[in-house]
């Protein structure tokens, strides 16, 4: 009965941990999350196209019913607050998953690769939820729809079906405005982070950030800093497209 009782404790009833970046819990996670990442591309390499169709929508389906029971969890328990709503970073690719599983659409597709995978990496090798117990269903749930959509997005690249093409990202960065100018002022006034615009996340790479230029000046790096990214996902991309057409 006390293990169902930890598994569905919310913040200010479990018993808050420290465990450490890249420590044992940590890392045995990342390394459950590569061995069945690869178990899954290699299944999904042996499948025909119906069955990568049908496939991909049982996965993505399976990432947005645990979002919505992560939500339901906290209001059956009275323990709803505004930043538990669906409006971060992984949210978004949550939808985007989803749709490019039904609609198969050039813009989610993209997405995914444009800014849900580097934004899922991140999370699960710089995670804010170290303090949550293991066992969890919090804990669980972070470490499982990260490592869900890096695979989800890893299974288009080596199935062929993602080909990223640089000047696609046109439509992101305009989606990205659409989303991030609303959130940083609800941000403001709700006193939550969505998207990292209010602060950043505890113990990351953003607090360097912060140091340097201050709240929000570090808004202004981490734009580059994504920019930088970008600029790394997508040369290799660049370089095969040319080698391609001179061959």
């Amino acid at each position: 009965m006390e293990s169902i009782k930890d598994f569905f404790a919310v913040p200010g009833v479990f018993e808050v941990q420290e465990y450490a970046w890249f420590g044992t819990e940590h890392l045995i996670w990342l390394a459950c999350i590569f061995v069945f990442g690869c178990f899954l591309v290699y299944l999904y390499h042996h499948m025909n196209p119906m069955r990568r169709k049908s496939f991909l929508r049982w996965f993505a389906t399976l990432i947005v019913l645990s979002e919505v029971a992560r939500q339901l969890i906290y209001a059956l328990q009275g323990a709803y607050k505004l930043e538990y709503m669906p409006l971060h970073l992984c949210a978004v690719t949550e939808i985007a998953v989803f749709i490019y599983a039904f609609k198969r659409d050039a813009v989610s597709r993209e997405f995914m690769y444009w800014l849900g995978l580097p934004g899922a990496l991140a999370a699960l090798l710089f995670p804010d939820w170290l303090h949550i117990p293991l066992g969890n269903f919090q804990s669980i749930h972070s470490y499982g729809v990260h490592g869900a959509m890096t695979i989800f997005a890893v299974l288009l690249l080596t199935g062929g079906e993602s080909k990223p093409k640089f000047r696609r990202t046109t439509w992101m960065l305009a989606l990205m405005a659409i989303l991030s100018t609303p959130l940083y002022f609800l941000n403001k006034i709700w006193d939550t982070n969505f998207f990292f615009l209010n602060y950043p996340s505890p113990g990351s790479p953003l607090v360097i950030l912060e140091d340097i230029a201050g709240n929000p000046g570090y808004i202004g790096l981490l734009v580059l800093l994504v920019f930088a990214v970008w600029i790394v996902i997508y040369i290799p991309w660049g370089i095969a497209y040319k080698l391609k057409k001179q061959g």
